[in-house]
């Protein structure tokens, strides 16, 4: 019996430059595992034993689980010890998770034609941790077994990008995939300066993070290291980044307050408020647990809203009187106390367990209450009709002043005029003509009275006591 097992080694060392199950303490006897038979003949599987023969009835396939996921080149296929029993062909199914085992393609594995000879089937597969393989024949079989390949490891990522925020970073790489460069990558370690933060999810975050809370205008190395379904590890991979300077904090008014669009990332972003004090307590310290809904006379932070960036204001109204809730909780945006004092920071979350939050605003007083819209609008219509009144009004009494002004300058330029100098004074003597100034006639000129004299009527007579029918009259106007 010992020379056929050494036969048999010799056989598949022939084949196999490092024989993978040879190595008992790489690969332990709780590495086989199967269906249709007792749970200790599967171990009996492995070359160096005496053969995995199944009685039982129903499926009967063998199970390994090589504990690493593997490159494999070669799988050798013999009978049992005593050559009695074997198989011509088999299959085989692989993944590197047991899961996905019964979904993966079947390969055709050569079985043994001779009892005493190896049957060798050459492969060229990746990302092998666990392995099915059942006879395709339906009858009774025995199987020894070997693999030959070589581990793999995590590839690493490449091409990390950081894009900073004032208060978080969002982190993407390229992580290669194709199964001949890398085990398959399962998870990432997440580092920051060096320092361990969390391990996610490949499944979940695919080949992105956001890093926060982070501290403005800032240094910060990024670090990340891949990891497999079997622990093993990727080479780690910084990369350096600073965070931007912090915006200014949104302005506080009696009703308002200026919110700046978070990054894309960010779902929901909670408004607490405080009466200001002298010493708040620092927001970094402020957990879920401290924050609660408005209480009557509460002197601590309590949270005043709780909103949806999706449709999140650029103003958001402080002390409005609304409820801003999320879906577990009722949030009473409560009304500000008029001239009281206060302040407020933001807290910005990715999901419940990742936030980052601004720090406290400078105290800020609120304004007398303004007056409500409402009689605003009135009063502003009643202003307007006022104006319009006291324009037309205005008007009519200058256009009054005016002319009164004009009448009056005319009539002063009038009495200003100067007289010709050559001219006298000349006294009134009728109601109707003046005195003729006798000194300046000449005596030899003939001059008539214009008085008409009643015995001269036959001379003169009236235009409008007769006239010529004959003749053709125009009116003088």
């Amino acid at each position: 019996m010992e020379a056929l097992i050494t036969l048999s080694v010799f056989t598949v060392g022939k084949i196999c430059d490092k024989p993978l199950l040879h190595d008992a303490n790489t690969f332990p006897d709780s590495i086989f595992s199967g269906g249709g038979d007792l749970n200790v003949n599967y171990k009996r599987a492995r070359i160096t034993k005496g053969g995995w023969c199944p009685l039982g009835s129903g499926t009967r396939y063998l199970m390994l689980d090589l504990q690493k996921q593997y490159h494999i080149k070669q799988v050798v296929v013999m009978a049992d010890i005593e050559q009695t029993r074997w198989s011509g062909s088999y299959s085989l199914k692989y993944s590197h998770d047991r899961t996905l085992v019964d979904r993966s393609s079947t390969i055709r594995i050569k079985g043994n034609k001779y009892r005493f000879k190896a049957s060798t089937t050459s492969l060229n597969i990746y990302n092998v941790r666990y392995m099915k393989i059942e006879s395709t024949e339906k009858q009774n079989f025995c199987l020894r077994i070997e693999l030959c390949g070589e581990v793999q490891t995590p590839a690493p990522v490449k091409n990390i990008n950081v894009s900073p925020s004032d208060y978080s970073a969002r982190v993407t790489w390229e992580l290669p995939t194709a199964p001949q460069d890398s085990s398959y990558v399962t998870h990432y370690l997440i580092y920051l300066n060096n320092k361990f933060v969390k391990e996610i999810s490949r499944a979940m975050y695919g080949t992105e993070f956001n890093i926060l809370p982070l501290e403005p205008n800032t240094e910060n190395t990024f670090g990340i290291q891949t990891k497999d379904g079997s622990v093993q590890r990727g080479t780690y991979v910084t990369e350096t980044f600073t965070t931007k300077q912090a915006e200014p904090f949104g302005s506080i008014s009696y009703s308002s307050l200026t919110i700046s669009k978070p990054p894309a990332y960010i779902k929901e972003v909670m408004v607490i408020v405080q009466i200001a004090s002298d010493n708040p307590k620092p927001v970094k310290s402020l957990k879920a647990s401290d924050l609660k809904p408005y209480q009557a006379n509460t002197q601590d932070p309590y949270i005043t809203a709780y909103l949806k960036t999706d449709a999140l204001p650029l103003t958001f109204v402080i002390g409005d009187g609304k409820e801003y809730n999320s879906e577990k909780q009722k949030y009473f945006n409560q009304p500000l106390k008029q001239n009281s004092s206060y302040i407020l920071f933001l807290r910005f979350f990715e999901n419940q367990n990742s936030y980052y939050s601004t720090e406290w605003s400078n105290i800020t007083r609120t304004f007398v209450k303004p007056p409500d819209k409402a009689c605003s609008n009135d009063t502003s219509r009643g202003t307007e009709w006022y104006i319009v009144v006291v324009t037309l009004v205005s008007g009519i009494i200058i256009g009054i002043l005016l002319s009164y002004i004009v009448s009056c300058s005319r009539r002063k330029f009038r009495r200003r005029q100067p007289r010709s100098s050559h001219e006298p004074e000349t006294t009134e003597a009728d109601a109707t003509y003046q005195e003729l100034d006798l000194t300046k006639m000449n005596t030899e000129d003939n001059y008539q009275s214009l008085r008409v004299n009643a015995e001269e009527e036959s001379t003169y007579t009236e235009l409008n006591q007769t006239r010529d029918v004959e003749d053709n009259y125009q009116s003088l106007t």
